[in-house]
């Protein structure tokens, strides 16, 4: 006689999200796994096991987990804002992270932290100026975004450094942290 014991697809849910929150990676990989096995379907459940390939730096994992994921929904922005940002950690791709951030923003026209990480990409390859219109979109969409105006400052310090610009942007974005922490 075996002990052959199913576990619904809510308790591979529970489950996961247990071992997650309790730092069993491992366990909750395989939970979240077993579940998309049960439930193809089910985004979220890939969502969540690409953020855990994500953290343990298995960027390859997370790309195809999240080619899965927009064969399934490919209306889902975060989907290609994640692959993005996995392109460009695993295989240093930046034109194909950049291709992945463009598309986030064409699903999710507000996407002001696609759009600084697309501005970020377009920096590190030199091209400032286009840089500081992605900086300057996700500052238009999200005025409170000290990160953007940090990374427009620096933008514009390349293009030219003694830009006044610049020191305005840093400043601001001192400012909107001092804020914060206050």
């Amino acid at each position: 006689m075996t002990n052959d014991t199913m576990i619904s697809k809510d308790g591979l849910l529970e489950i996961g999200s247990s071992a997650v929150a309790s730092g069993n990676y491992d366990i909750a990989i395989t939970a979240f796994h077993s579940f998309i096995l049960s439930d193809s379907k089910c985004v979220e459940a890939n969502d969540i096991r690409d953020m855990i390939y994500k953290y343990y730096d298995n960027y390859g994992e997370a790309i195809r987990d999240f080619d899965s994921a927009i064969e399934l929904k490919p209306e889902s922005s975060a989907a290609y804002y994640n692959r993005a940002c996995a392109y460009r950690k695993d295989v240093d791709d930046i034109q194909q992270a950049i291709r992945n951030f463009t598309k986030a923003i064409e699903l999710r026209s507000g996407y002001a932290e696609a759009y600084n990480n697309r501005g970020d990409l377009y920096g590190y390859i030199g091209d400032y100026r286009q840089a500081i219109v992605d900086f300057t979109k996700a500052i238009e969409l999200k005025p409170d975004y000290a990160l953007a105006y940090v990374n427009r400052g620096i933008a514009y310090a390349r293009l030219d450094n003694k830009s006044l610009l610049s020191n305005a942007d840093i400043k601001k974005a001192v400012s909107l942290w001092q804020d914060l922490v206050i």
